[in-house]
């Protein structure tokens, strides 16, 4: 059922971390799928994995797929993955959008050299975010769409500005939870040894950084 060229594609691993090593090189590269055949095998949530590493590497993986996982045979210790990924962008341009994004976040980081606080970086990396922003919505490039494009929502605006914070050694956590009763995101910042909430999208018309403590969050 399957031709000679795909057979010879299948790649032989060990375990659980070979299979999450071979998974993360192809998303790396934005890879269609990948065939594995796994000696000491035993189940593992691809998908999940999947969105797991997209998460941490947003940096540079710009789509987070589609996950299709086919398993032969039912029963033994060394069983075929069949692991596809499906995408809404062609490979070759997500690649692209990675190295504009890379650009981009080495323009942030070189927009806050020189600040003299942790508060400092955090309102001027607001500054950098600013005027990109364009366009409320959401696509499947999150980040790309963001810096790129200025579309955005409150979900990848938190992302996008944690991102930028990690990259020039700010801690920040993107948390959800509603506003008006609606699905939203946030960051939580720490900030010269105190935390504190920043919400991007909600504040966007004040023009300046927010920075809100836990009593001031409901």
């Amino acid at each position: 059922s399957r031709t000679q060229e795909q057979i010879r594609q299948i790649q032989p691993v060990w375990g659980q971390d070979g299979v999450r090593q071979k998974v993360a090189r192809a998303l790396d590269e934005a890879e269609p799928g990948v065939t594995l055949r796994v000696s000491s095998y035993r189940p593992l949530d691809i998908a999940g994995y999947v969105r797991q590493y997209y998460a941490q590497h947003l940096d540079t993986i710009m789509e987070c797929p589609e996950v299709e996982v086919s398993v032969y045979p039912e029963t033994g210790s060394a069983r075929i993955l069949e692991i596809s990924f499906t995408y809404t962008t062609a490979q070759a341009t997500l690649l692209n959008m990675g190295r504009e994004v890379q650009i981009m976040l080495t323009s942030a980081a070189g927009y806050v050299r020189g600040q003299s606080s942790q508060q400092a970086v955090a309102e001027r990396l607001y500054s950098f975010l600013r005027p990109l922003y364009t366009e409320e919505g959401t696509t499947a490039t999150p980040v790309f769409s963001l810096l790129c494009q200025g579309i955005g929502d409150s979900q990848s605006l938190a992302q996008v500005y944690g991102l930028l914070c990690s990259q020039v050694g700010v801690e920040s956590q993107v948390v959800s939870g509603t506003r008006d009763g609606e699905p939203w995101y946030w960051n939580i910042l720490l900030l010269d040894g105190l935390y504190c909430h920043v919400d991007l999208l909600a504040d966007w018309d004040g023009g300046a950084l927010r920075m809100r403590f836990d009593g001031e969050m409901a």
